[in-house]
């Protein structure tokens, strides 16, 4: 089957990224002829907690919030992905159903892979197998990260140490200026979610970073100011 132009560009952008980057050229044609591309409203869900792990994402654009729900129905958040990530990463090869929820935060675009396909295709291929298992374990160091957070009772540092952890993981460096923007439209609300604060705190902890110049904060959209890059790259 000859690839149309879409999924040729399509693919290329997925084999940059390491859970496809090891794989051969007739398995990502493989991998291509059964993905679809699905397109989400804000607020639908890609896939709820629980129910079965049927698809392996691609996110093509857009933005896309993590997050588990407990017995008692609240929410905790997990972390976001945008264009050219993937999800999940958590419970691949092992568990059954989805561990955590999938909400689109803007609209969203993405690859959807038949998990049975992609699964079957790494496990025959160990460099792709240990790609995977890589990916894995930074996800299991970005939870460890996320749980650091919640180490301080200093609601400001917390806010400080939520806003950090998201731009290291949506966030884009521009050099020049010294800025890291996340650009996308992410609620007071939900950054109090994030960093376990009320939310009249996060507002006005957000309101006293911007009078300090360590941020600008305009149409829910964040830059962190005057960063250190050694610092940013390093870390």
């Amino acid at each position: 089957m000859e690839l149309t132009l879409k999924q040729q560009n399509l693919l290329a952008k997925m084999q940059q990224q390491p859970e496809f980057s090891a794989l051969s050229p007739s398995e990502l044609t493989q991998i291509a002829e059964q993905t679809r591309l699905k397109n989400y409203q804000r607020g639908e869900l890609l896939f709820d907690q629980g129910t079965p792990r049927n698809w392996f994402y691609f996110v093509v654009s857009g933005l896309v919030r993590l997050f588990h729900r407990n017995v008692d129905g609240l929410e905790r958040f997990y972390a976001f992905r945008h264009r050219n990530g993937v999800l999940p990463l958590v419970g691949m090869l092992t568990n059954n159903d989805y561990a955590y929820v999938a909400e689109a935060s803007t609209m969203v675009e993405v690859a959807a892979i038949p998990m049975s396909c992609y699964e079957q295709i790494v496990r025959a291929n160990p460099a792709g197998l240990a790609n995977l298992v890589r990916a894995m374990g930074e996800v299991i160091d970005l939870t460890e990260n996320e749980l650091q957070l919640m180490v301080t009772n200093n609601a400001k540092e917390r806010l400080r140490q939520a806003i950090w952890f998201v731009a290291k993981q949506i966030g884009e460096l521009d050099k020049k200026n010294q800025q890291v923007i996340i650009n996308y439209p992410i609620a007071i609300t939900e950054w109090a979610q994030i960093s376990a604060t009320s939310r009249e705190t996060t507002s006005q902890v957000l309101q006293e970073l911007k009078r300090q110049g360590q941020i600008t904060y305009e149409q829910k959209c964040l830059t962190i100011l005057n960063v250190d890059i050694d610092d940013w790259l390093s870390s």
